[in-house]
């Protein structure tokens, strides 16, 4: 049998390949994914080899794992950059999974009826998945957490577009992958819409800043997580004073710093004796400061290194025919 060579192993294998909108989460994009092909999430696991915890491809997907499953896919890096940013900014501030809803442990969704109801093709937006946003940012109203037919909740920890088994699949994400009854409102306005809470309208605030920070061209730029504290409070997993942190925080949008750098493990071993400082220094990749940039930057960046290196040479050429005419001889 012949061996497949590296550029055959990732190749593209996943071209029923949907465009993500600009604030659809991961797992409603991995959703209309294994629904184009037709794979469960488990086979879908098998082909690219990610294996989220808990089936929860919002927030149990790392950085490199995303990058290879846009690569199976023939797909841009920005797909779904702006949810991914903002879930990992929310990380930083509220940990173990606090930030995010869940219903009997498994990742699950509220929803608008009314944008389900106006979406041509029906997705879900990363902050419906908040823990303590419990509102509609665009129509005020509160948004459902259980089918109104079979009081089911929306859990993303299976394929929903994927039927097979005991499982029913559904068309789109705007019905119940319970019962198949619809989500959104048949009439496309909602029918439950109740005045602001003032925590809401700080969350929504939150979600606004958090957009405009991913798409601006700001290299950097200062938050002040502790404006928003009352509000992320009121999720149904209380705050942990121990591991949250109440200082403002830098955000690199070219240098993704949120997550924390894992450290290389070390394996004690007979060879770990022999010399530990020089196997340590060995497995410890240093990290480059170009590591993290979207292609957009790194276009800017090389763009930018090209006019320095010209100036370089174009300035030693300077001074060197100086040096040359100081001494009386004349380069031609």
């Amino acid at each position: 049998m012949k061996a497949q060579t590296p550029s055959e192993v990732i190749s593209p294998c996943l071209l029923a390949r949907p465009e993500p909108y600009m604030d659809e989460s991961p797992a409603s994009w991995v959703q209309r994914l294994s629904g184009a092909h037709q794979y469960s999430l488990s086979q879908l696991s098998e082909i690219t080899n990610i294996h989220p915890k808990r089936s929860d491809w919002d927030a149990n997907v790392s950085n490199k794992e995303w990058s290879n499953l846009l690569r199976l896919a023939d797909a841009a890096e920005t797909y779904c950059g702006e949810a991914r940013f903002a879930i990992n900014t929310l990380r930083y501030r509220l940990p173990r999974r606090s930030h995010l809803f869940h219903t009997f442990a498994r990742p699950s969704y509220r929803w608008c009826p009314a944008c389900l109801s106006g979406d041509s093709v029906p997705y879900l937006r990363w902050h419906w998945r908040m823990a303590a946003c419990t509102y509609c940012q665009f129509h005020r109203c509160r948004l459902e957490e259980k089918c109104r037919w079979c009081n089911s909740p929306l859990s993303v920890h299976r394929a929903l577009l994927v039927g097979g088994g005991r499982a029913r699949s559904i068309t789109d994400l705007s019905s119940c992958g319970s019962c198949g009854m619809p989500l959104a409102d048949e009439m496309g306005v909602s029918q439950n819409a109740v005045p602001f809470e003032s925590d809401q309208d700080e969350l929504t605030d939150l979600v606004r800043k958090i957009r405009e920070a991913y798409w601006s061209d700001d290299a950097q730029f200062e938050f002040d997580f502790s404006n928003y504290d009352n509000a992320l409070r009121q999720s149904k997993n209380k705050k942990n004073p121990e591991t949250e942190s109440s200082e403002p925080i830098w955000i690199d949008l070219c240098i993704n710093r949120i997550i924390k750098a894992q450290r290389p493990s070390f394996q004690l071993n007979a060879q770990s004796f022999v010399d530990t400082e020089n196997t340590l220094t060995a497995q410890i990749k240093t990290p480059r400061w170009t590591d993290g940039l979207r292609p957009r930057d790194r276009l800017r960046l090389a763009k930018a290194l090209r006019i320095i290196r010209n100036e370089k040479s174009l300035l030693r050429a300077t001074t060197k025919q100086i040096s040359s005419s100081a001494d009386g001889t004349f380069l031609p």
